[in-house]
């Protein structure tokens, strides 16, 4: 812009300089004061350009977003004829103000957690769960609780035969459960008749009286309905006594007269349980008694053996 302010300036000397010599020279007297004042019309034009230049720049800088600059007002014109410029487009986008468009905020995302550098809080201790029930089902509900060993016991009463004789087997059976299944313990049974046996060397008659009992196994097979099957087996031995109808204990003289012989015996039996609750249960038992014979009192190993049938009530923790 000073360059341009120069150039006019020397231009406008100049034709000043030109004017006035030919003012003095050619021109008559009478036209001098027209030719002063078509000079002083073209000393004015360099001025009158000044505006439009100066809106030109302005419109070449940049516009500031914060607070858009107004634009000038544009001076007087000492001319009453104004030349059009081409900047004029130019310098009224630049005199309106400029609006900066919005710019939506930046989203702000929390950085994703480190898993290794987040402490975490240990949990709080846990309470001893108690372990569910797997044993057979019970007629009488079901107990959430498990228990691995157990055990139980009660009385037994079965039907056999004996001695030539039918009779009730009373007697009973108690075991370790293990596991709900297999079971370790005993049993032993009295048979209820006593038939007659030879009398004494002195006549006093006489009467048998025999029992037996062992080591019992058994083993449990259950599903999903209440009633389930065992099957066991008894190992052990039984005794024959003859002995005084009515034998006293304080009378030494009928010791005499008690005979005892023994004998072996094998029992298997297949048994149906029900479990009631936790800790009662029915069941039913169907065996067979193998026995050897007993010497002395001619009873051969069939007189002893026989069928076992009955049933049974056991109490413990199934």
């Amino acid at each position: 812009m000073s360059r341009t302010l120069d150039f006019a300036r020397k231009g406008a000397r100049k034709l000043r300089h030109s004017l006035a010599m030919s003012t003095t020279n050619t021109v008559p007297s009478a036209r001098r004061p027209r030719a002063v004042k078509a000079a002083l019309v073209l000393l004015s034009l360099p001025f009158s350009l000044l505006p439009p230049l100066v809106r030109t720049a302005s419109a070449a800088s940049p516009p500031v977003a914060s607070t858009p600059a107004p634009s000038a007002p544009a001076p007087a014109s000492t001319s009453t004829t104004e030349q059009p410029s081409s900047t004029e487009p130019a310098a009224a986008v630049a005199a309106e103000p400029s609006v900066a468009p919005a710019v939506p905020p930046p989203v702000t995302t929390a950085p994703p957690s480190n898993p290794a550098a987040t402490t975490v809080a240990p949990p709080p201790p846990k309470q001893a769960k108690q372990e569910e029930y797997e044993g057979p089902p019970m007629l009488l509900g079901n107990s959430k609780k498990k228990l691995k060993v157990g055990g139980y016991g009660g009385p037994t009463i079965a039907y056999t035969h004996m001695l030539h004789r039918d009779g009730v087997l009373v007697g009973g059976e108690g075991a370790v459960l293990i596991d709900h299944r297999l079971s370790f313990g005993g049993a032993g049974y009295v048979f209820s008749r006593s038939p007659d046996g030879p009398p004494a060397s002195d006549g006093t008659p006489r009467e048998f009286f025999t029992g037996y009992g062992g080591f019992l196994i058994r083993y449990a097979v259950y599903s999903d309905i209440p009633v389930y099957a065992s099957f066991g087996t008894l190992i052990g031995g039984g005794a024959i006594t003859l002995a005084p109808r009515q034998h006293d204990d304080n009378d030494e003289a009928n010791d005499e007269n008690v005979e005892t012989r023994g004998f072996f015996v094998l029992q298997p039996d297949i048994s149906l349980h029900a479990n009631a609750t936790r800790w009662l249960r029915f069941g039913l038992t169907f065996g067979y008694r193998i026995a050897s014979a007993v010497e002395h009192f001619d009873y051969q190993g069939g007189d002893m053996s026989g069928p076992v049938v009955g049933g049974n009530i056991q109490g413990g923790w199934f």
